[in-house]
């Protein structure tokens, strides 16, 4: 499906996609008042979140996803992250146990994230992750539908974590 669409016009594409409005808000607050790393790890394509991040990708310490290439006029996907037993084309949990350092909160929406959220001290959930969570009684995220409450929240969420207290959602 993807080979039905030249390299310039999926560019084209990429360069419209709009980001959340708070989603660079949440990365200068991260890095300047929390002085932490921020990760990118997704079961899709590192062609298309560098073109959409652009500029903004030099705050970011690292990307983790497919690669997609344009060879002999067909586009290639290479899975650089997958494991044996994973069934995504990136294998979160992995990535996660290389990157964790102090505490970690997981930011995510979808079936990729099932396995690799039961590791993160707390995660902010949507979509299926959040139901899946719900599902299964974790106690440890909360819901969110864009990255201002995601600001919102995580004064809370850090200061309960580095306090070690449990963390009670309404």
């Amino acid at each position: 499906m993807i080979n039905n669409i030249s390299q310039t016009l999926l560019q084209q594409f990429l360069e419209n996609i709009d980001i959340d409005k708070d989603f660079f808000n949440f990365i200068n607050l991260i890095k300047h008042k929390y002085k932490a790393k921020i990760y990118i790890v997704s079961d899709g394509f590192k062609l298309f979140i560098k073109s959409i991040l652009k500029d903004n990708l030099k705050y970011i310490d690292g990307v983790y996803a497919n690669s997609l290439y344009m060879i002999n006029n067909q586009f290639k996907i290479i899975y650089g992250y997958q494991k044996n037993d994973c069934q995504n084309g990136v294998c979160k949990c992995m990535l996660f146990d290389k990157l964790k350092n102090g505490f970690n909160i997981y930011i995510g929406d979808g079936k990729s994230d099932f396995c690799v959220s039961t590791n993160a001290d707390f995660i902010f959930a949507k979509g299926k992750l959040a139901n899946y969570l719900k599902d299964k009684n974790m106690h440890n995220f909360t819901r969110f539908s864009c990255f201002k409450d995601i600001i919102n929240q995580l004064p809370f969420v850090m200061e309960n974590l580095y306090e070690r207290k449990p963390i009670v959602r309404n």
